[in-house]
């Protein structure tokens, strides 16, 4: 239980990161994502087997938004 609070830890600095980084409209998103993985870690099921994949698939999630985002309104200035 002490290593799934730690990584707990961790998972929130992440998606606190991908707040900062990300647009504010997607903030809603970001939530749910982290609000999932919060969700399987009070349920008493999580394990690292559990917590891990879920945390990755999750993040990466968010991370292709971003550079998503990004990638659109770098195209967007090109234009121009």
């Amino acid at each position: 239980m002490y290593l799934v609070l730690k990584i707990s830890a961790l998972i929130r600095y992440v998606f606190e990161k991908c707040k900062q980084l990300g647009s504010p409209a997607r903030d809603t998103e970001t939530d749910a994502k982290l609000k999932e993985i919060v969700d399987l870690v009070d349920s008493g099921d999580a394990n690292f087997a559990t917590l891990v994949p879920l945390f990755i698939k999750n993040a990466n999630e968010c991370l292709d938004t971003i550079y998503e985002d990004i990638k659109a309104l770098s195209d967007k200035f090109k234009k121009k």
